[in-house]
């Protein structure tokens, strides 16, 4: 793995730079320079935005793609303009989806080396929890946090899409003894460290002064933007290299306990969040898998318990709706409907966790009467708490606005994402629906299901089948109590 040791760090790292510029980074360059500028700049409009977009014919087919995606479009209703996504997705979200396609797309042309998947993944991951921490935190900006830490291993990931086969290999070889700091590895083999070609890329590109401050920040700064991606980053690595129970892992969630403000428990919370939204957003980006994703390459033991995943079984479905409209005729007790319901959502629907719970006789609290699934007992515990509670504003907005409510679809509106992030840190997930159950237009409880336990999407037509159950269950108790 020796290497010219007359050609200067400089030296070696401008015949790189130029090696870069004979590929496709030029287009990549303008194209991100100006969405970083509309970042940057908080009087930017949505018809500049949309103009940036749509001059890049393959970032707005891109764009649009994952607009509508299972992760971003909950509603099930196609999403055709860039207008129209920044209208149903916001402002922040579709410019942080187009600088990372921007970086992603133009990379995954290259090269797709294995490696270069895996840094793709760990990055998401690392800029998943970078902005989770600062939404925890109360903090601005937090998009932006997402889009530094998501490009803060720049270099390493231009490094492994346009290397030469040489370069590549002495590089594995040297990654695989494990005896020798990432740091040295990359001056022996290319005359320079990848994180100069990061800062060097940030530059020249302009995408903004938070990823050159983290660049030049300490690894150990834990304060402020910079230091949720660093500390981001820190958990990634420590995730990655010595598992999700490690000490390495356990000493940075006491950092974050310190910096945050919350319990040991809410930042394990965070960490599994974390995990499952990357895990969904890789895949939304159009990242292929590696052979290990890091987000679920090394699983504590709670996460490597079995869970038994009902797949979609839609002629099951349509048996268990048509045995209901028998039953109607017999005027079946209420037991027996929710019975059937809950049934036809875990079996039929395929879900997780379904639990319907109902009114006490004060209409003060909800208690859970029927439950089903793996991982119950946290999501029983949350529906049977205080109902005034802020941290239960989307179970009130479900049963006093009796209409079904999806927690990844609540629009854009600050209030709505707040109290949803409140309800999902007590069940532990990202994603759910609540159906109300109303009779003679008096709501008198919830219905409750996911596929949190499994990571799976709720997908639109799972939402579907779920609105066509919890319409059923309304229809049925109108029956048997008119």
């Amino acid at each position: 793995m020796a290497r010219t040791t007359e050609i200067s760090s400089t030296e070696a790292l401008e015949r790189w730079l130029a090696r870069l510029d004979n590929e496709d980074l030029p287009i990549l360059n303008r194209t991100v320079q100006r969405l970083c500028e509309i970042a940057a700049d908080t009087d930017a409009s949505t018809q500049e935005l949309a103009t940036v977009v749509l001059q890049d014919a393959a970032l707005t087919s891109g764009v649009l793609r994952t607009a509508n995606s299972a992760l971003f479009n909950r509603t099930g209703q196609e999403i055709s303009t860039i207008s129209r996504s920044v209208v149903l997705l916001g402002f922040d979200t579709v410019r942080t989806i187009g600088i990372s396609l921007s970086v992603i797309d133009t990379l995954l042309r290259g090269s797709t080396r294995e490696r270069l998947l895996r840094i793709m993944r760990e990055s998401v991951f690392a800029a998943t929890q970078a902005r989770l921490l600062a939404r925890e935190q109360g903090m601005a900006g937090t998009e932006q946090v997402f889009v530094a830490a998501l490009l803060l291993r720049l270099g390493e990931m231009a490094f492994w899409c346009f290397c030469d086969e040489a370069e590549a290999r002495a590089m594995e070889q040297g990654l695989a003894r494990e005896d020798q700091p990432s740091a040295l590895l990359e001056r022996e083999v290319l005359g320079f460290r990848l994180q100069e070609l990061s800062g060097y890329l940030a530059r020249s590109w302009r995408l903004g002064d938070l990823i050159e401050h983290t660049l030049q920040s300490r690894r150990d700064v834990a304060k402020g933007q910079v230091g949720c991606i660093r500390l981001g980053h820190r958990i990634e690595a420590g995730v990655r290299q010595h598992g999700w129970q490690s000490n390495a892992v356990a000493d940075l969630v006491k950092v974050v306990v310190d910096q945050c403000g919350v319990t040991t428990a809410r930042v394990r919370s965070l960490l599994g969040q974390a995990r499952e939204e990357s895990v969904r957003i890789a895949e939304a980006f159009g990242i292929p898998e590696a052979a290990a994703a890091p987000a679920t390459a090394a699983a504590s033991a709670e996460d490597e318990a079995a869970v038994r995943v009902h797949r979609p079984a839609p002629v099951l479905q349509l048996k268990i709706l048509r045995e209901l409209s028998v039953a109607m005729r017999e005027r079946p007790s209420t037991h027996t409907v929710l019975e059937m319901i809950l049934e036809g959502l875990h079996r039929g629907v395929g879900m997780d966790r379904t639990l319907i719970a109902i009114y006490n006789q004060e209409r003060t609290a909800l208690k859970v009467r029927y439950a089903v699934g793996d991982q119950v007992d946290a999501v029983a515990e949350t529906l049977g708490g205080d109902l005034a509670g802020a941290d239960m504003a989307v179970v009130r907005a479900a049963l006093h606005g009796q209409s079904v409510l999806q927690l990844m679809n609540l629009g854009t509106e600050e209030q709505a994402r707040y109290h949803a992030e409140l309800f999902q840190r007590r069940i532990g997930g990202l994603d759910a629906v609540l159906a109300p159950l109303v009779i003679r237009k008096r709501e008198i409880g919830v219905i409750y299901t996911d596929r949190i336990p499994s990571r799976r999407l709720l997908d639109g037509e799972a939402v579907q089948s779920v609105l066509h159950f919890s319409d059923q269950a309304n229809l049925a108790l109108e029956h048997i109590t008119a």
